[in-house]
This record gives structure tokens, sequence and C-alpha cells, in this order.
């Protein structure tokens, strides 16, 4: 356990630090939405040491964005907003490279994958045995973060689709209202709560 410090040391609003590896290094991609870009840190010493890399893209309004390999080509899922009310639930987008890090990102031909503000906004990415699992938020009526659901992904080629796995509820504690955020691998699995 460590202490809570801004690691990114940036001036705007930080969540989602979604972490992954490539090419022997760990990389982060937090949600800077307030900055309307999705920026890539590169860790130089885990847990607290950061340094930007680049802005993957920029002038974009996007939430909760996950990195993953599947069929050595490079996926990316974020959620956006485009509607009048600039509320980013809905629309997952989805951009392929072939290099997380140096390539240019291009978004798929499917893209948007879903728009529908139940499962549109991402909640994290679990694998297990060799098979990628990406976790939706399911909002309530004045209460974010009413449930999660896990969706396996299915990658054929060049082709992704989504099968629904189960929902999760926040009913494993007397005092847990909600829950929005699964993350996790063979090894390791987190989640996030918050308390009535």
């Amino acid at each position: 356990v460590t202490k809570y410090e801004d690691l990114l040391k940036l001036t705007t609003h930080q969540s989602f630090p979604f972490i992954f590896e490539c090419d022997t290094g760990l990389y982060m991609v937090p949600e800077t939405r307030e900055s309307r870009n999705i920026q890539l840190f590169k860790c130089r010493k885990f847990p607290a040491d950061w340094v930007k890399v680049k802005d993957i893209f920029t002038d974009i309004d996007a939430v909760d964005t996950v990195i993953f390999n599947k069929g050595g080509i490079w996926w990316m899922m974020t959620t956006t907003a485009d509607d009048p009310l600039g509320k980013a639930d809905s629309k997952l987008r989805c951009f392929t490279t072939d290099n997380a890090i140096s390539g240019d990102w291009v978004e798929h031909p499917a893209s948007p994958l879903l728009n529908d503000p139940l499962i549109g906004r991402n909640g994290g990415l679990l694998y297990n045995w060799g098979e990628i699992y990406r976790v939706s938020q399911t909002p309530g009526f004045q209460h974010y973060g009413k449930s999660c659901c896990i969706w396996k992904i299915n990658i054929e080629e060049y082709d992704i689709s989504f099968n629904k796995v189960q929902s999760v509820h926040p009913n494993f504690g007397n005092k847990v209202r909600s829950i929005h955020h699964l993350h996790g691998n063979e090894d390791l699995f987190t989640f996030d709560y918050e308390l009535k």
C-alpha cells in the first residue's frame, strides 16, 4: 500500500488510470477528458515515476480508454461524447494500430461499435486463460455505478464483437452502493466501490 499522491502532476482532472505492457515497458492511459485529449505515459519506476510520451489524440471528448493486443493488432476502445448534453456514456469507438506506442491509431471501419448509454462506457478489462473481457459501466437514474457488465471480446482477423457473460451488482456488502470498475488478469484483480 502506498500513500495517495498526484503522480502525473497535471492541472486537470485525471481518473481511470489504465495500465498496459508494450515492448517490455509499462504504459498508462489515464482519463484526461477535461483536457480534451488521450495522453500516453511511460513508467520509469513503478509505481510513482511516470513521464508523458505523447498525446495519442487531441481535441477529443473521450473517457475511460482501454488498450490491448489481440492477434498481433493493438486495439483501443474509448467512449466519446457527441450528443448536445456532452454525456460521454454511450458511443464506444474503436481504433487499431500495429504499435501502441509509435504507431498511428486508425478508426476501425465498424466504429462506433456501440451507441448505448447502458453499456457504452468502459469499466475495465479482464484477462483469463487467453481470453479478453470488456467491462462496461451501467448507470442508473442519479446513480453513478449502478452495476457493471462483463463482455467476452471476440476478434476474428479484423472483426470484433461482444458476448455478455454476466452482470456484477454492488450487493456484496451491506454498505456497498455502487461499483463501476473491474480490472484483472490471471494474477491480480482489482475493483472499486462506493459505500452508502
